[in-house]
Order: C-alpha cells, then sequence, then structure tokens
C-alpha cells in the first residue's frame, strides 16, 4: 500500500516480508494527526518524527507509507524531501544490519528545502535546518567506513562542534561567538589563516572516529556560508543595550562637553552629528556628507573627547592615505567615527579630495583572494580637528564643515561620565527619524561661519580692484558722456559682465602659461565673490567664457 503523491528517490528498498499487512494504516494517521502541533515544532518536532519513524517501523509499515503518512497528515514544518531522509536514517538505526534493504543503492537525497512559504529561512539560520543536518549525522561511504570530504560533511562538522560563525558588519570579517573557543584565546576569533588551521586541527582530532578530515576549501565555504546566516553588528549591539533616562543631553554635546559656544546653530549641528552617526549603523549608506570641525588650541583634548564618545575601539585617527585609493576605504572597517587631524594643512586639491571622499555613501571593493567586486555601505561618521583658523581653502565649497570654536579644555571626565546617555538618547532620536540636515534657517549662519574659516585668497583682492575700477569707468562714462564734447570717447565695458581673459590679464599671468587648475581657481574665486559663470558671456559683440554678476542676495 505506496502513496504515490510524493516523489519517491530511485531504487526504493523492497518493502519487508510482512510490512504494510500487519497493521492498520489508519493507527498510524492518527498517531499524526495527534501530533501534528509538536511536529512543527522545531528541536522537539524533528526528535519526534525520529520517534515516530522508529515506531512505525516496529509496526511493520514500509517507509515511503510512513513518510506519505507523516506529511500528508502530521504536516511537518521540514520539507517533504527531508521528512523522507529522517525515516529512511531512522529506519536504518533500527534494523539490524544498520541499513534499511535497498538504502546502499538509493541515489543520495537533495538537502532538505524550506516551505514554499518560508523560502528565506535558509539564510535566517534557521534552527530547523541546524537539528536536521545535526540530527543526520555524517554521510559515510558505506564501504570504507569514512566521512568523506564534502560539503555536506563539513556543514555537519562545523555546526556539531558549535563555533557559531558570524558575520561582522561593522568589520566586514568572519567570527566564531562561541563562549568558550578550543584553541587558546590569543589566537583569536577571527578567521584569518592561522584560526583557520586550528580549526581545521580541531574537526580533525573531534572526528576521528569517523575518520573525518576536513579540506580547508570545504571547511572554509561551510564557515563562511553559516557566517552570514548569523550577522551582527557590535555597535547596534551597544546601542540596543542602552536605555535613555529621559535626560535631554544630545543638543547640548558641542556646548556642555566640547567647551563650544551656546546657540541654535550649535546645539543644531550636536543633534545632526550624533542621529547621523547612529542612522550610519542602521541604514549603512545613508546620505551624510558633512561633518563637525572643532578648532582650538593644542591640549584642549579634542581628539581625546571624540574617541571617549565613540569608544577606542570604534575611534581611529590614523591616516587614510591617498583618499583616492580603494585601500582608504577600506581602512574604515571597523570604524565608527574617522578623525582627519588639522585639515588646515592641505592643500586645495587635497580639501577637493575629501569633499569628493565625504560625499561618497557606498564603496566598490574587492577583498584580497575575491573575484568579484562588493559594494560596501559606508558605516562611519567624520570629524576633523584644527588649531587655527583658515583651513577652508574656498567659501563655496565649505558646507560639508561645520565649524566649531572651543572657549576651553574639555572635561573629558563628565562626557565619559555621561556617554551612554548620550548614545541612548541620539538611538530614540534616530527612530523618530530626525533629520541630518541643519533647519533652512541656519544655512545663511553656517555659511557665515565657513567663510570667516576661509584662507585668503590673494586673486580677490587684485580682482576686486580691477572690477571697481571698471565699475568707476562705468559711471564716470555716463555721467560725462557728450557727443559734442568728445565724439572719440571709448564706451567702457559693462560693470556686470566680463570676460575670463580679461580677468586673467588683470592677474598678469600670461596666456602661455594659462591651466585648468587656474580657471578652476578663478572660477571658484568669482563664484565667492557673488559672480556666476557662464560658458558665453557677450562684450561688444564678443562671445567668450566669462561671469556675470549675480542677481541674488
Amino acid at each position: 500500500m505506496t502513496d504515490n503523491s510524493i516523489a519517491q528517490p530511485t531504487n526504493i528498498p523492497a518493502p519487508r516480508r510482512g510490512w504494510d499487512n500487519q497493521i492498520d494504516l489508519e493507527d498510524a494517521k492518527q498517531r499524526c494527526i495527534k501530533n501534528a502541533s509538536l511536529y512543527r515544532k522545531t528541536e522537539e518536532g524533528l526528535r519526534l518524527l525520529w520517534n515516530t519513524a522508529q515506531d512505525f517501523f516496529d509496526w511493520g509499515v514500509t517507509p515511503e507509507s510512513a513518510a506519505n503518512i507523516i506529511c500528508e497528515y502530521g504536516s511537518p514544518k521540514v520539507s517533504r524531501t527531508a521528512v523522507i531522509d529522517i525515516v529512511y536514517r531512522a529506519y536504518a538505526s533500527k534494523s539490524d544490519k544498520g541499513n534499511v534493504p535497498g538504502r546502499n543503492s538509493r541515489a543520495p537525497l537533495p538537502e532538505p528545502l524550506p516551505d514554499d512559504d518560508e523560502s528565506d529561512d535558509w539564510m535566517e539560520g534557521s534552527d530547523e535546518s541546524t537539528e536536521l543536518i545535526i540530527a543526520r549525522g555524517f554521510k559515510m561511504n558505506r564501504k570504507t567506513n569514512v566521512a568523506p570530504d564534502t560539503y555536506a560533511n563539513a556543514e555537519y562538522a562545523v555546526l556539531k562542534a558549535d563555533l557559531k560563525p558570524a558575520w561582522n558588519e561593522l568589520k566586514q570579517n568572519y567570527e566564531f561567538r562561541t563562549e568558550s573557543l578550543p584553541w587558546p584565546d590569543d589566537f583569536g576569533r577571527v578567521l584569518d589563516d592561522k584560526v583557520m588551521r586550528l580549526t581545521r586541527k580541531y574537526m580533525h582530532e573531534q572526528y576521528k572516529a569517523a575518520a573525518y578530515t576536513p579540506d580547508i576549501h570545504h571547511l572554509g565555504e561551510v564557515i563562511k556560508t553559516l557566517a552570514y546566516q548569523n550577522k551582527f553588528n557590535p555597535i547596534i549591539e551597544y546601542l540596543d543595550g542602552l536605555k535613555w533616562d529621559g535626560v535631554a543631553r544630545v543638543d547640548g554635546l558641542f556646548s556642555n562637553y566640547f567647551e563650544c559656544d551656546d546657540s541654535e546653530y550649535t546645539r543644531a549641528v550636536s543633534r545632526c552629528f550624533m542621529v547621523g552617526a547612529v542612522r550610519r549603523q542602521r541604514r549603512p549608506g545613508c546620505k551624510f556628507d558633512t561633518m563637525p570641525v572643532l578648532k582650538g588650541p593644542q591640549g584642549y583634548y579634542k581628539s581625546t573627547a571624540l574617541r571617549v564618545l565613540f569608544g577606542d575601539e570604534w575611534f581611529s585617527d590614523a591616516d587614510l592615505g591617498n583618499l583616492r585609493d580603494k585601500d582608504a576605504a577600506m581602512k574604515l572597517r571597523g570604524i565608527w567615527l574617522q578623525e582627519f587631524a588639522e585639515i588646515g594643512s592641505l592643500t586645495r586639491a587635497d580639501a577637493d579630495t575629501l569633499k569628493a571622499f565625504l560625499s561618497r555613501a557606498v564603496d566598490r571593493q574587492r577583498d584580497p583572494y575575491d573575484r568579484m567586486l562588493s559594494e560596501v555601505p559606508r558605516r562611519s561618521v567624520c570629524a576633523a580637528t584644527v588649531n587655527e583658523s583658515g583651513y577652508l581653502k574656498d567659501a563655496t565649497g565649505g558646507r560639508r564643515f561645520w565649524p566649531l570654536e572651543l572657549r576651553t579644555a574639555i572635561d573629558v571626565s563628565k562626557l565619559a561620565r555621561d556617554r551612554d546617555q548620550l548614545w541612548a538618547e541620539a538611538s530614540v532620536l534616530e527612530e523618530r527619524r530626525e533629520p541630518l540636515t541643519l533647519p533652512e534657517s541656519l544655512w545663511s549662519v553656517a555659511a557665515e561661519l565657513q567663510k570667516n574659516e576661509t584662507a585668503d585668497n590673494p586673486w580677490e583682492d587684485t580682482i576686486a580692484d580691477f572690477l571697481e575700477q571698471r565699475e568707476r569707468d562705468h559711471v564716470r562714462y555716463n555721467s560725462n558722456f557728450d557727443l559734442s564734447e568728445d565724439e572719440d570717447d571709448d564706451e567702457p565695458p559693462p560693470p556686470d559682465r566680463v570676460h575670463a581673459d580679461d580677468l586673467m590679464n588683470a592677474l598678469d599671468i600670461p596666456k602661455a602659461q594659462r591651466s585648468t587648475g587656474q580657471a578652476q581657481r578663478l572660477r571658484t574665486t568669482m563664484e565667492s565673490m557673488g559672480w556666476e559663470h557662464r560658458r558665453q558671456v557677450k562684450i561688444f559683440g564678443q562671445n567668450r567664457a566669462g561671469f556675470v554678476k549675480s542677481t541674488q542676495g
């Protein structure tokens, strides 16, 4: 009495004499109906499935009938393929020879699959899969009685060892999160070459009875795959473990703890910065391309305070090297705050590179030995420290920097005392979807502070004098113009338009020495003075690149 409603593996073992003829299969059905709710539980359900299958063996039910009855009336949570595998293994454990007749010739069954309505469970590290694999044991070579080096056996070995491999989203590495490591602690938990060799040696010693020695390739692939199913972020774990006491502190971060002036601007910068730091963990790659710049004399504990706020483990002031290089972004792994010290020493080109680096929310990287590129969203935020003013190279590109000036040295102990509560409140504010940008009412305040921190540009004075002289010439011409007196007086150029070549002449830069870099510097200078660049500016019938005076503000 075989139900053909489920797919049968090849070479089904022949029924034992008397099977399915000695009992009423209705009893088996009632047994499954009674235990249906229990079968859907994880560990208990799999164990009960195993026991039920062994009872069916004793009752004389064929393995294929047992699998059909369990699937139809027990409604287990695991797939039908998994049920068939459990039944055959349970029958093999009960038979005198350790296997079911015909089992050796049966083609290997596929790995258990999740139910259709939970097709993503395997990526969530479901307990059903883990328990089933452990219950399955090694897949042995029946002729040699050796567990061959296969992916399935490596998976069983790692799960059975309970090393708990996990993927650290912050550091972008693999770690073992078991409480007690089987090797000395000084070798660490991070999966590197040393730890991989120790893991392989441990597996070999643990499973000598099965003569199992895993290959590095299968072992590494299993560890990494299982790790991806158990992702974690230590900063999120830290934030989730905090409870805010309801006292508002975040808005006063830079005024109360970093000793800056208390103002609406300072309070807004404090909130944006703290909420941005939390959001970069919860929503990696979110747009947050601004950073506070702390200005104060050496010895004011600017860097120390940042380190205390973000934690020594998650803070870095290391030189990232060439910010255009992919290695710069890779150095941010494991970092919550990257400090840029003394940005005032940057050249104009370096400052432009820094702004471009801050603007990137996702980095395309390829780890050593990997074959494909990966897109890694940014989880870090940045801050800068300077000793003196003039650290911005041009006012037009300063919007990414929030200038802050310290009045006195920072009391680091007060910051350390309230650190957890600052982050607890920031976490609550982030959950409320607080914005990461300054309110529009403070844009002019920020612009003025940025302008005050902009280094002097010697071109501005020369150009300003040149434009003022054109203005005076135009006023004089309009006020004194009289055709009867002087018909040869040439009309001066309009004061609200100017060609770039005329400005270069005013700066005494010969045509042969003019470069793209100088053209860009000229454009930046003119824009900072309230002029707009145009590719075509018509003056006395000639169209050339130049500038027109802005009509705004």
